[in-house]
């Protein structure tokens, strides 16, 4: 009786681990179109108007900054530029164009307009600009900002007097804003935040520091999506704000900080992490 016992409480054993072996669901892959296939309104952050793109943006124009001024190439037909010595505003009415910023300025700005999707290309360029975003981007699709190769990027936007504006940025974008490459970018928003965007910001493959921004680090009304790259963020009140949309975090390394008493390392009303 005993030896029978025994044979069946190893044939219940035996069967209850074949049993929990055929039951249990196959491991497979994580890929980032299942996580945000996964997640409400998310599955278009994987569409091709969203994909960083070299090759269709074939019309160059190169914007150099040097002692106080600045230049830009031969404008393609459809490209017109306004200067008033220290920046430069340009309209474009064609799609593919690439704007190539480098050097240097202690006041000086970049401003773009366009009805189609545009690439801006941060070549080692360093600006600071009093009471005004030193690059503004305002775009009809999507708006791609590269930071070239390994070269270091520096955009600080200084108060002027009582400044008032609700969302001073040092990087000010309106509409969707791409940002991508293997180069540097460090932000400070002495005014108010270090970028600030109407639409969705993502990060996609970049070297991004924020340094003591006078409120939020990233703040964008469409949500946020970091992808990938590795970003570091210290601010007075949140690190990471969305005031509408969902901020996630597929990928990549983040260290979010805030120094105010009501900050947060990220603000939003849904947050996705894998």
């Amino acid at each position: 009786m005993k030896n029978l016992l025994s044979t069946f409480l190893c044939s219940l054993l035996l069967a209850g681990l074949a049993l929990s072996c055929t039951e249990a669901p196959v491991p497979r892959a994580i890929t980032r179109y299942n996580v945000l296939d996964s997640i409400p309104g998310e599955r278009p952050l994987l569409d091709k108007k969203y994909t960083p793109d070299n090759a269709a943006f074939g019309k160059l124009v190169t914007v150099t900054f040097k002692d106080g001024g600045v230049q830009c190439s031969k404008l393609p037909e459809g490209v017109t530029a306004k200067s008033d010595g220290k920046g430069m505003r340009f309209v474009s009415r064609i799609p593919g164009v690439e704007f190539r910023l480098s050097g240097r300025s202690n006041d000086g700005y970049f401003s773009v307009v366009s009805d189609s999707a545009v690439l801006v290309t941060l070549s080692g360029v360093a600006l600071s600009c009093k009471g005004l975003a030193p690059l503004q981007i305002a775009c009809g699709e999507v708006a791609f900002m590269q930071c070239a190769g390994n070269a270091h990027n520096f955009i600080v936007d200084i108060p002027a007097g009582a400044d008032t504006v609700k969302n001073a940025a040092a990087v000010s974008v309106a509409g969707d804003l791409v940002l991508y490459g293997g180069g540097n970018l460090s932000l400070c928003g002495s005014r108010r935040n270090a970028l600030y965007g109407t639409g969705r910001v993502i990060v996609n493959g970049i070297q991004l520091e924020v340094e003591n921004s006078r409120r939020d680090g990233i703040s964008a009304v469409g949500g946020i999506a970091i992808l990938d790259g590795n970003i570091k963020i210290t601010s007075v009140k949140d690190a990471i704000k969305s005031k509408r949309g969902n901020v996630l975090f597929i990928d990549g390394n983040a260290l979010l900080s805030s120094t105010g008493e009501k900050g947060d390392g990220v603000q939003s009303t849904n947050i996705y992490m894998y």
